[in-house]
């Protein structure tokens, strides 16, 4: 516990101490750490989602997006890789109906190509090469013809060349 009473994100309860006894191996302790990062990451998402009932899709698609962005985040650190993906193409799905414009297409480009490589390292984690290759060939032909503006034609090319 901390000077002021309140725990920090580096204390550890008394309890998860005793779990581990005097005599604890390293498995015991990863064991225990492991529980309370589980049990972090869960409260966690548990927050982003009451935060998420209280939104309205017409004002607040931006943060639509990032809520499935931070839940897939907090999925991934669980190592739910399936809640993970759901997330991160609910994501996705949400950047695509934003409106796009010349002054935030590159931002939707970008936050559109770390969905897009979570979501594909993900598959290649769960052994489904074909759904990661799928979904990289939709992102690409669904960007490859959104160039913004003519003078920043350079940025879309040099942003296709990266993917």
């Amino acid at each position: 516990m901390s000077e002021l009473g309140q725990s920090t994100f580096c204390d550890i309860l008394p309890q998860h101490i005793h779990a581990i006894g005097p005599t604890g191996t390293a498995q015991q302790l990863e064991n225990a750490l492991s529980e309370i990062a589980w049990s972090f990451y869960q409260s966690e998402a548990k927050g982003v989602r009451g935060h998420r009932d209280f939104l309205n899709k017409t004002n607040h698609t931006l943060l639509f997006v990032r809520h499935q962005f931070k839940l897939g985040f907090l999925n991934e650190m669980r190592n739910d890789a399936q809640a993970a993906i759901k997330h991160f193409a609910q994501c996705y799905h949400h950047l695509l109906e934003l409106r796009s414009t010349d002054t935030n297409l590159h931002e939707i480009r970008i936050v559109a190509a770390i969905v897009n490589y979570k979501i594909c390292r993900l598959d290649f984690t769960l052994n489904l090469p074909r759904d990661a290759i799928a979904q990289f060939r939709r992102h690409i032909d669904l960007f490859r013809q959104r160039t913004g503006p003519k003078e920043l034609i350079f940025e879309h090319y040099a942003w296709l060349s990266k993917q």
